[in-house]
């Protein structure tokens, strides 16, 4: 039997810097046509996890959501695979993995292949090249700090022998809470993994609730504030939020103890959520 590691567990214990970054993408390419850009983007990134959120310019719907664990190729360290906890598309059986160059102008395109949502030639990967632009963090009052959380798990049901072969199908909500500087996104959605017995094992699919999807997107607005930049989903006005009067993470002690320690457990609005990475940007 084949015995791989777990790369979350991996990347959350092992990794010494927690380095942090916040970047918006600035065009797509699908070759042969032109380059263009159709969302509002941003994508952080503390301690090699990230929250993405892409939402359409001009009817402001959500294009995509996606978080999860990004793992850096050990032979070469400009081929990344995006490893998705969370996906709004439901793409999850489709290796995301992208080649980063930097350009002369301190750009990075990302060159790779991906699924081209309503192609009218039908859902296969294609050829696309991504241009992206490093984000400077928003500065808030007081500490300012960078952290990706990731909810401990809440399973909602475990069906067993689903199909009289043995199938078996769990369900969880996944949560990422993330935050740069003056920027928190945070993304929710169902989902469930099927797991089917083999001669050799056991095959594992994970599926998505494209419909459940929540979002919220905040920033600081100097004098107003937190403000709420863009938010949907059936319980998007659930999620732990920055603009509250008295906001979910004072609460919670944000910046504080366990939350400093990544691997470590913490708790927001009542919910429990795992550290994956933690900085202090002062």
């Amino acid at each position: 039997m084949m015995v791989h590691s777990n790369p979350i567990q991996t990347q959350t214990l092992t990794t010494g810097k927690h380095a942090y970054s916040m970047s918006t993408r600035v065009s797509i390419r699908w070759p042969p046509e032109d380059a263009y850009e159709n969302t509002d983007t941003t994508v952080l990134s503390v301690n090699n996890f990230f929250v993405d959120l892409r939402v359409e310019k001009d009817t402001k719907k959500l294009d995509w959501a996606i978080a999860g664990v990004r793992v850096v190729d050990q032979t070469d360290s400009r081929r990344v695979t995006f490893l998705h906890t969370i996906n709004s598309r439901n793409t999850f059986q489709h290796v995301d993995t992208g080649l980063f160059t930097p350009m002369d102008n301190g750009d990075e395109l990302e060159t790779g292949t991906m699924l081209r949502p309503s192609d009218p030639a039908g859902p296969f990967p294609r050829q696309y090249e991504e241009v992206w632009r490093q984000r400077k963090p928003i500065a808030t009052p007081g500490p300012n700090i960078a952290y990706v959380l990731e909810s401990a798990g809440s399973h909602v049901s475990v069906i067993q022998n689903m199909d009289g072969a043995g199938t078996e199908e769990s369900k969880e909500v996944e949560t990422f809470l993330a935050r740069i500087g003056g920027t928190y996104i945070a993304v929710r959605q169902p989902t469930r993994i099927v797991q089917t017995p083999k001669n050799t094992g056991y095959t594992f699919q994970k599926f998505g609730d494209t419909e459940g999807v929540s979002v919220r997107h905040e920033e600081y607005a100097g004098k107003r504030g937190w403000v709420e930049k863009y938010s949907t989903g059936p319980e998007s006005k659930d999620l732990p939020s920055m603009v509250r009067g008295k906001n979910d993470f004072t609460a919670a002690q944000e910046g504080k103890n366990n939350w400093r320690k990544p691997g470590q457990r913490v708790f927001v609005r009542g919910e429990e959520y795992v550290v994956r990475g933690f900085t202090d940007m002062s």
